[in-house]
C-alpha cells in the first residue's frame, strides 16, 4: 500500500511540475518579447496552463477528500504564519 501511495505521489508531482514548467517558460517569453502578437500568444498559453494546473490540483484535493479520514477535521495542523514568514 505504501509503494502504491509513493508511486501516486510521484506521478502527481510530475503532473503538476509539467504545467508549471510550461507557465514559467511562457511567462519568460512574454516578459522578453516586445512583439505584441508573440506576447498575446504566450499569455494565451499561460492561461491554458493555469487552467490545467488548477484542474489537476482540484482533482488531487477531491481524491484526498475521498480517502478514508479525508473529511476529518483532525487532518489539519495549525500553522504559525509569523514564524514561517518571519
Amino acid at each position: 500500500m505504501i509503494a502504491v501511495q509513493q508511486r501516486f505521489v510521484a506521478d502527481a508531482a510530475h503532473q503538476l511540475r509539467t504545467p508549471f514548467a510550461g507557465l514559467k517558460t511562457q511567462s519568460e517569453l512574454a516578459l522578453r518579447t516586445t512583439d505584441a502578437e508573440r506576447k498575446q500568444h504566450a499569455l494565451e498559453h499561460i492561461h491554458i496552463g493555469t487552467q490545467h494546473g488548477i484542474r489537476l490540483v482540484n482533482q488531487l484535493l477531491a481524491l484526498a477528500r475521498s480517502e478514508p479520514g479525508g473529511q476529518e477535521i483532525n487532518n489539519f495542523t495549525d500553522l504559525n504564519l509569523r514564524r514561517i514568514l518571519g
